[in-house]
């Protein structure tokens, strides 16, 4: 504590006798440095969103509704990222008991903004080795890729928030999958190719975006996924 205290003091007496007399460029320079060392880049975001809220249980599952199950994925997919990894920063979208409206989770991850944003959603099926499907928001993905405007200034429309970053998002998407269909993962569960369609819970989020659908027999078959999936996103490390 004191020795932070003189630190502080000490560089209080630089900037007031060497700083000021400093010519302009100078000036610019050793504010800029100090700015980022005081204020570093801003960490990597993920944000969970676990299928379901107050107003809206999903669907059955064995013996859980949809909503409760997706929360404690997304619960312990957060702790394991949070330990694997730091530095991130991983929010999950809604506390048990919350609400949520239309556009309420495109506008939490814009305004993050979300580097990453992660939807998880479970069904019920019969066989009992899980089936994991991923999707990525698209309504025409020829056109998608191809147009856009660059102009910062003009107005977007919410259809086409996702087009600046869906290059990108097409790209983690499949690296997401490559990993999950690693042979040691075959035992848990079968992972397939990455599809685009007019995913709902994406509508106007203007960043990389990836939804993670599973079919479960017993309501915690999500415990499989949770160490390969983070796993998967260690790519983003590079």
């Amino acid at each position: 504590m004191i020795k932070s205290a003189i630190l502080t003091q000490r560089f209080y007496h630089f900037v007031m006798h060497h700083f000021l007399g400093f010519p302009i460029m100078k000036k610019i320079v050793f504010l800029f440095l100090l700015l980022f060392f005081i204020f570093p880049s801003h960490a990597f975001t993920i944000l969970l969103h676990p299928a379901g809220h107050a107003g809206e249980a999903g669907r059955m599952l064995s013996q859980n509704c949809e909503r409760a199950m997706t929360y404690e994925w997304a619960l312990a997919l957060q702790k394991e990222l949070n330990r694997q990894f730091p530095d991130w920063f991983v929010y999950i979208s809604r506390t048990p008991g919350e609400t949520l409206y239309p556009l309420q989770i495109a506008s939490y991850a814009n305004r993050l903004p979300a580097h990453l944003t992660v939807s998880l959603h479970l069904f019920k099926q019969e066989t009992t080795k899980p089936e994991l499907f991923l999707y990525t928001l698209s309504y025409s993905p020829l056109r998608e890729l191809y147009s856009g405007s660059n102009n910062l200034l003009s107005f977007i429309p919410l259809e086409k928030a996702h087009y600046k970053q869906k290059k990108l998002t097409l790209l983690w998407a499949k690296q997401v999958a490559t990993s999950l269909k690693k042979t040691e993962n075959n035992d848990l569960f079968n992972c397939y190719n990455v599809q685009s369609l007019p995913f709902k819970p994406f509508f106007g989020m203007m960043y990389p975006a990836l939804g993670i659908e599973l079919g479960v027999k017993n309501d915690t078959d999500w415990q499989r996924t949770v160490k390969p999936l983070m796993e998967s996103l260690m790519f983003l490390l590079s």
